[in-house]
């Protein structure tokens, strides 16, 4: 690619005349006076516009040497601003040409390129003496701050065409990338974008050329993040992160953006590559994966884990409305005969048949989970007594006590439950599914087909 050069850049014919129409404000503004603005040239300045009258020779096109004592090229061999109340009482200004065309009075302000060049200045001219006043040299800075505005986006625009032109076919191998792909430059404007970001955007790839990215979403990458985390951007390092969006089309998704810098010789980042990917489908499929970890598969009961989270909640839950929360281990008693006596495929339609059936004879707020192979747990919430636990406990096993149906077989089957109580049993959670599984045991120690509660000696 070859270099840009901004001092060397052609003025479209429309910036004149904008500045002109700006200077042509100036005398009402500061009550006298006239402006106009000069281009550094490599051997003189060029007036460019001007709101001067016509009979005087301030008229574009104008060439003033920058030797001499010339206002003008004084402002831009110093680099600095310049005020002259009556250069007839200054003999710095002996023979300058301005004096001899009858300006007396002078300021003048650098105007400057983005990349901090010199491009000129702009000057307000007076043939009366004048010392002007704070106020008037304030709106004269307001006004070349607005025309150097409007050399940045100058350069800009230059810039993009340039890398338009040079760049063709990357923009074609840009379009035919199936992520989105956005060019920054060093202080987050897009440069160049291709064709499937603007369609996630709803716009043309021009229409986003120039803006700032972070605009379009705070999840993206912001030129404060650019600035703050400039030491991420070194050679060979690369920025990756994911977060959830929304496109154009109203389309929740999950992206992945890589932010690849490109540095020059010296170290200074130049540009960033973003890369932006869909990767829903494969957040879908990391959730997918999440859940099958919590959940038992052939049930489809949150697993032992996950349960845990629930009781998390249920006794914090208890603890805020000063109310109790049970926990049952279930059992189904000599589960093994089944499977001997009628095959496996027998014994998982009991298991499925028996998660089914714990999960229609308790509450919506209350939790079924397993505990794996023929054991359960249930978390039962907002319990107004310890009670109650034994009530829903004899509830499910009358529930699981009914006939289970494999085929033209009917199955008999018992089941024993341990209670474990919150609080009075244990304060933890892990402790009070313990509690509940070491009640189960003992009650299966005393024949099975029972219920107890782990503080109970005996049977209930």
């Amino acid at each position: 690619m070859t270099s840009f050069n901004a001092p060397g850049l052609p003025l479209p014919p429309e910036l004149p005349a904008h500045w002109q129409a700006s200077l042509a404000l100036l005398p009402g503004l500061l009550g006298a006076g006239t402006g106009l603005v000069a281009r550094l040239l490599p051997d003189c300045l060029e007036v460019i516009a001007s709101a001067a009258a016509s009979e005087t020779p301030y008229q574009p096109g104008l060439q003033q040497a920058l030797d001499g004592p010339l206002f003008a090229a004084q402002v831009v061999a110093a680099d600095a601003p310049l005020q002259v109340a009556d250069a007839r009482e200054d003999p710095t200004w002996a023979g300058s040409p301005d004096l001899e065309l009858g300006v007396v009075a002078y300021s003048g302000t650098p105007l400057h390129w983005p990349d901090g060049s010199l491009f000129g200045c702009l000057s307000v001219l007076d043939t009366q003496p004048r010392v002007f006043e704070p106020a008037q040299l304030g709106l004269v800075a307001q006004l070349a701050q607005s025309f150097e505005r409007d050399l940045v986006l100058l350069v800009r625009n230059a810039r993009v065409a340039q890398l338009e032109a040079e760049c063709g076919q990357l923009a074609t191998a840009l379009n035919l990338n199936p992520a989105g792909v956005l060019w920054l430059d060093a202080d987050g404007q897009v440069i160049l974008a291709n064709a499937r970001m603007a369609a996630w955007c709803g716009v043309e790839p021009k229409a986003l050329q120039g803006c700032a990215w972070e605009d379009l979403g705070e999840e993206f990458i912001t030129s404060g993040q650019i600035a703050a985390g400039s030491e991420l951007f070194e050679i060979g390092h690369n920025w990756q992160r994911e977060f959830a969006w929304r496109r154009a089309d109203g389309e929740p998704c999950w992206m992945r953006s890589t932010v690849s810098p490109v540095i020059d010789a010296a170290g200074e980042l130049l540009y960033l590559i973003e890369t932006v990917e869909d990767v829903s489908t494969l957040k879908d499929f990391e959730t997918e994966l999440v859940e099958l970890a919590a959940i038992d598969p052939l049930t489809g009961l949150p697993n032992r884990k996950l349960a845990l989270e629930f009781l998390i909640r249920a006794t914090a839950r208890a603890r805020r409305h000063k109310n109790f929360t049970g926990v049952l281990g279930i059992d189904l008693d000599d589960f093994g005969e089944i499977n001997e006596a009628l095959g496996e495929d027998a014994g998982d339609e009991v298991l499925i048949e028996t998660a089914r059936r714990l999960r229609a004879c308790l509450r919506d707020t209350d939790t079924v989970a397993s505990l794996g192979g023929n054991e359960y747990l249930a978390i039962l919430t907002d319990l107004r007594s310890p009670e109650d636990a034994l009530t829903v406990s004899e509830l499910v096993r009358g529930m699981l006590g009914e006939p289970y149906v494999f085929g033209d077989t009917e199955i008999e089957q018992t089941c024993t439950i341990g209670i474990a109580i919150f609080p009075g049993d244990a304060e933890r959670p892990e402790e009070l599914v313990e509690r509940a599984v070491i009640a189960l045991y003992r009650a299966k120690a005393h024949g099975g087909g029972s219920v107890m509660r782990f503080e109970d000696d005996e049977q209930l």
